[in-house]
């Protein structure tokens, strides 16, 4: 099991063997020790509502790729490939921002590109080989929610500046744009008929055709 924490790092848990009910470390990959050549422009912040602003750690999920890649975004902006032993396979430097990377990547389906939004340069998409930067799409505004990758290569985005955007992955050309009136913070869901649900930050629940 991958699991990410404000504290600093990634961690690779080994489950209890038998009847046992504590896991273990196997190894921990520190995102404090493995920065890149950008200066940070977060403050320190140690405790609060704050947290996640400081550049330490990640609230991110993992996205593992078929060869066991591990692909995380962090709150430092940048984004990592880490091999199942826990070693770095590259990193890309996003934009510096505030609170970094908070949205987990989405594959192609052929696994060669991977996609994410952060809160510092809008939508990213990045070759897994190497880490080198396909395209970039600027956003106004911050990502919060993870983005979807449905059918036909569509890629969804919401964003804090009240969109949900939908471009063409393979080269970021805009499809199409829904204006919500309120800024959408949760991932998107999609149908089996390609209707997408999202959530925005009024409470509502939005299903967009």
């Amino acid at each position: 099991m991958y699991v990410t924490c404000l504290t600093g790092s990634l961690y690779a848990v080994t489950p209890p063997s038998g009847s046992g009910n504590q896991g273990s470390v196997k190894w921990a990959f520190d995102f404090g020790q493995h920065l890149g050549q950008k200066p940070l422009v977060a403050q320190p912040v140690t405790a609060g509502p704050n947290r996640g602003q400081d550049a330490i750690g990640s609230a991110a999920s993992v996205t593992i790729g078929p060869d066991g890649t591990l692909y995380v975004g962090a709150n430092n902006s940048n984004f990592y490939a880490v091999d199942p032993s826990g070693q770095q396979k590259w990193l890309f430097e996003a934009d510096r921002e505030l609170a970094g990377i908070w949205t987990t990547a989405c594959l192609s389906s052929d696994a060669s590109a991977l996609f994410f939004g952060a809160n510092g340069g809008g939508i990213y998409a990045l070759n897994t080989r190497d880490g080198s930067k396909k395209w970039q799409f600027p956003v106004y505004g911050s990502i919060y929610g993870s983005s979807a990758l449905g059918s036909g290569g569509l890629l969804y985005t919401p964003t804090t500046s009240q969109q949900v955007i939908a471009l063409d992955s393979s080269n970021a050309s805009v499809v199409a744009v829904y204006e919500a009136t309120e800024s959408v913070w949760t991932a998107p869901s999609i149908r089996p008929d390609d209707t997408l649900v999202v959530g925005d930050r009024s409470g509502k629940i939005l299903v967009l055709g």
